[in-house]
């Protein structure tokens, strides 16, 4: 049996209007075109749904027993193209966004109230618990989410990316230490400090230890910590010093800690969009990038 959507709905009609000239107006079809279709379906059937006369068009028996049938058809493959167009459309649905916490914990939410202002059909849901970037790529080859922010490596060349900002490299460092008052710290005099350092596998070591190693310093961390809160926490209490991005010290309390920049050389890291593929992302995803990038990245 082979009965199209276009002959559903022009039975439908018909048994609305009760005129085969009506609803061949309301399908937009001409009235033979439309009568075609009725007796192409009941032969398809193998049963009469209509009793026609020259004044008179009425269901029979078994067009009443089909109609409710077809109605609830209609109606819900209406409602699921309906859903479908929204959500694949730049008007309402729903975009999944993995970030490093860094960013998570202070940019994006600000850029996802406003877009979401914008476009109250929208819902942008946040995947923020990616301490390492891998995995999170890995989860992103998966299809887990529509895109990612962080920084791929040379390994990643699989991935798109599109480029945010730089993300400056900062020392934090207790309120009591001696370099505490300096404007700036110069790598190299931190080679015999007691580090607090994020995990081994993080973006955020990785490219510390490149610092240190263009002095020929290989350096021992005091702790290694998972969590940013950690590192801020052991600062604070006077343990070391902890090298970290300008992203992740946006919520941090000022007073009790300093904050100096370290230079020789200036260390930053590109921050920015990754995708599978720009082509393969859904209309709201693209857009979603497309307002950050107009952003002013607090």
């Amino acid at each position: 049996m082979d009965v199209s959507f276009r002959q559903i709905k022009a039975f439908i009609e018909v048994s609305r209007l009760g005129s085969f000239s009506k609803a061949a107006n309301a399908v937009h079809v001409s009235q033979p075109a439309l009568s075609l279709m009725i007796q192409k379906m009941e032969s398809q059937l193998g049963t009469q749904l209509f009793e026609r006369t020259s004044r008179h068009v009425a269901l029979t028996t078994a067009g009443r027993e089909l109609l409710p049938g077809v109605q609830r058809l209609l109606g819900e493959l209406e409602h699921t193209f309906s859903t479908l167009k929204e959500s694949t459309s730049p008007v309402g649905g729903i975009v999944a966004v993995a970030s490093i916490p860094s960013v998570s914990a202070s940019i994006l939410p600000y850029v996802i109230a406003e877009f979401e202002k914008e476009r109250p059909r929208v819902q942008v849901v946040l995947h923020d618990a990616m301490t390492e970037s891998r995995r999170m790529l890995q989860m992103l080859r998966a299809g887990e989410f529509d895109f990612a922010v962080g920084t791929p490596s040379e390994q990643d060349a699989d991935l798109e990316f599109t480029p945010w900002f730089e993300d400056e490299y900062f020392a934090v460092i207790p309120l009591r230490h001696r370099l505490a008052k300096r404007r700036s710290v110069k790598w190299i005099e931190l080679a015999n400090e007691q580090i607090i350092a994020t995990s081994y596998n993080s973006q955020v070591r990785k490219m510390m230890d490149t610092a240190f190693a263009g002095h020929g310093i290989s350096v021992r961390p005091r702790a290694e910590v998972s969590l940013i809160a950690t590192a801020m926490g052991m600062v604070e209490a006077g343990l070391g010093i902890a090298i970290l991005p300008g992203t992740a010290l946006r919520n941090l309390r000022p007073e009790r800690v300093s904050v100096i920049r370290l230079v020789q050389p200036t260390v930053t890291r590109r921050l920015g969009f990754v995708s599978r593929s720009q082509l393969s992302l859904q209309p709201l995803a693209r857009e979603l990038i497309a307002f950050c990038l107009k952003a002013d990245v607090p």
